[in-house]
């Protein structure tokens, strides 16, 4: 079924938001098309692997998808499981509940920076985003807005998780 077309009528019927998992596609491209033809659901990733990409690449594609859908994205990440991580995506693995956290508090930090127009280093223990010109700055958003949340594959994957529920711009 097209994703699109099925958007279009499960809003046309009331429904609040669809939700795609990163599973066979990356969901931000499909998010971005249904953003495009539908005008009050949320669009929202649940999940994009967080572990697959930088906080810059996270930052740049949420930024895109409330720009797209003019405030109604909410990014759900999450941290997939090591073997993913490191034989699908070709990325390296370490103590995901820290580095969600961090990766999470990079990506508002990335974000706000952007909303102020003025850049400030982000240094932390697993990322570091220490240059950014202003031709690489998107212009200032003017939708509401987002939410970003974080997901856990098992209970003890989340204990202690600073960035549960991560929270609002």
């Amino acid at each position: 079924m097209n994703l699109v077309a099925a958007a279009c009528r499960a809003e046309q019927r009331g429904a609040g938001r669809v939700i795609v998992a990163e599973a066979d596609r990356d969901p931000f491209l499909p998010l971005a098309c249904v953003a495009a033809r539908t005008s009050r659901l949320q669009v929202c990733t649940g999940i994009a692997v967080a572990f697959a990409r930088t906080p810059m690449t996270l930052a740049y594609q949420g930024w895109g998808l409330q720009e797209a859908s003019s405030g109604r994205a909410v990014i759900g990440v999450g941290t997939q499981i090591k073997a993913h991580i490191e034989r699908r995506y070709g990325m390296p693995w370490s103590k995901p509940v820290p580095r969600i956290g961090e990766f999470l508090t990079a990506v508002r930090h990335i974000w706000h920076c952007w909303q102020r127009q003025r850049w400030a280093p982000f240094h932390g223990a697993f990322y570091q985003h220490t240059m950014m010109g202003p031709e690489f700055s998107p212009p200032p958003p003017t939708g509401p807005s987002w939410t970003i949340t974080a997901g856990a594959s098992s209970p003890t994957s989340s204990t202690g998780c600073p960035c549960a529920n991560a929270g609002r711009r």
